[in-house]
């Protein structure tokens, strides 16, 4: 990992659709419940899916937060020439 100067500034990646900056992003997650045949209570099983959009242009932003918004790390990432 990079390290981190003092002086660094950074900036949010780059919406594909409208080239906007992703200072903010919409982001569902679904969870998947599922009905117990012998509680006969709904459990939850987890994360089903999930989307990620940009809230100017609802492009779909998969490909740039392959990982999920939360594991991005600006220090990390290239910008695109």
């Amino acid at each position: 990992m990079k390290k981190l100067q003092c002086n660094e500034v950074f900036v949010p990646p780059i919406c594909p659709g409208c080239g906007q900056g992703l200072t903010k992003m919409d982001y569902t997650s679904y969870e998947v419940w599922v009905f117990d045949l012998e509680t006969g209570h709904y459990t939850e099983e987890g994360i089903g899916d999930c989307s990620q959009k940009c809230p100017n242009c609802h492009a779909d932003l998969s490909d740039v937060f392959q990982e999920g918004p939360v594991n991005y790390d600006a220090r990390e990432s290239t910008p695109e020439s």
